[in-house]
């Protein structure tokens, strides 16, 4: 898929404002060279250079070990474009599309790359391709090798996004942004505390962010009802683990809240449940792919310690379209549903059973019965904040 398309990595710039030298700066034992690389690796495209400029004989030997084409910017104290036009010319002349990435951009998902090669093939033109996240664009783009000639040609205002503006205002159709569930393609590191968020947001990179949620459910075309649902199985989730957390049972509540709104995420396909921990794991999010895989069933029952899965497990059957009811309501009218169907009411049952004995597991943890802390206990910031992002019309 990805023949004929080459990557170009910026990796020219003084670091002024960091104050360290950005592309050897170690994140998660890792060079922002490295994981820039990889991620257009991880993705099919193995053509990839690097613009060098500052420092550049300290950056050669990484690129060596690495196998990536180096290119001097001599110019490089002039500013990032004309590394972007030094990286350009270097360009293959049979290149068919090229990425463009600045090296302190490097948490941005290799899925994100494939979703933006997947369009690049879909559209088969000369188009310029940005990936976007809620209608927000971000790094690297993907543009037509058409478009060499004219950029080295331009007259360097605004840089290259001068350039991209120009060009969208001549032809607008032909500049289009693909949506992707990656807040990583907005995070860059311009200063030392961005390296300690970044650090962060590496160890919880599997577990999507709200915001990530909402344009995955937008890029598989999720409906009103599936998203209703899914935030109020997050809400029941995230209200029964804050009150396990507090009885001591650790939870993670972010998961839960993830694993609530994308629990269906696959609906309407064989084995919902599976299938969709698929998609996730697909889209770089395994960190609540297991959870999503049991909310339909429980493997081994109720045994064993509580953990988030059991939590959305059980939330899941309390929410009955968006509403909280009890679990002998949500289960008879699931009965008279399937009444004709021997077989879809022997896997109900089965699902009820789990159902009760977790819900006694739960209240011996609580000190109350889970419909009590459903019903009757105050909300969290974070109940707030979803209810706030997923009732936007975005």
């Amino acid at each position: 898929m990805s023949a004929g398309v080459a990557a170009v990595i910026l990796a020219g710039g003084f670091s002024s404002r960091m104050g360290e030298f950005k592309p050897l700066l170690s994140l998660g034992g890792q060079t922002l060279l490295e994981r820039c690389s990889g991620l257009f690796r991880q993705a099919g495209v193995d053509r990839i250079l690097a613009v060098t400029g500052h420092r550049a004989e300290e950056v050669r030997p990484c690129l060596e070990r690495l196998g990536i084409e180096g290119v001097h910017n001599e110019r490089h104290a002039e500013g990032m474009f004309t590394s972007v036009l030094a990286g350009v010319q270097a360009l293959p002349p049979a290149v068919e599309a090229f990425f463009l990435l600045p090296v302190d951009t490097p948490l941005v998902r290799s899925s994100s790359v494939a979703a933006l090669l997947r369009a690049w093939e879909d559209r088969g033109g000369q188009d310029i391709l940005h990936p976007a996240l809620l209608g927000r664009r971000g790094h690297p783009p993907l543009t037509g090798g058409a478009h060499i000639s004219p950029i080295l040609a331009w007259d360097g205002k605004m840089g290259l996004a001068g350039y991209f503006s120009d060009f969208e205002a001549r032809h607008p159709g032909q500049v289009r942004a693909v949506e992707v569930a990656d807040e990583m393609i907005l995070f860059d590191l311009d200063h030392p505390a961005d390296v300690r968020a970044a650090a962060a947001r590496l160890e919880r990179l599997a577990i999507p962010s709200p915001d990530e949620c909402l344009a995955l459910l937008n890029i598989t075309g999720a409906s009103p009802e599936l998203r209703a649902h899914g935030l109020g199985v997050a809400l029941a989730g995230l209200r029964l683990a804050a009150a396990l957390d507090r009885a001591k049972c650790p939870m993670d509540l972010d998961k839960v809240a993830a694993a609530g709104l994308l629990h269906d995420v696959a609906r309407g396909m064989p084995d919902h449940a599976l299938a969709g921990a698929d998609l996730l794991r697909r889209a770089g999010f395994s960190g609540v792919a297991d959870t999503v895989a049991g909310h339909m069933d429980l493997e081994g029952g109720a045994g064993g310690e509580v953990t988030e899965r059991e939590v959305l497990y059980l939330a899941d059957k309390y929410v009955r379209g968006a509403e909280v009811v009890s679990l002998e309501e949500r289960f008879s009218a699931k009965e008279r549903r399937f009444a004709g169907d021997p077989q879809a009411l022997a896997g109900l049952a089965a699902r009820r059973e789990k159902a009760l004995a977790l819900r006694h597991k739960m209240a011996a943890i609580l000190g109350e019965r889970p419909e009590t802390v459903l019903l009757h206990r105050s909300g969290t910031k974070q109940e707030g904040r979803l209810h706030a992002l997923f009732a936007a019309p975005r």
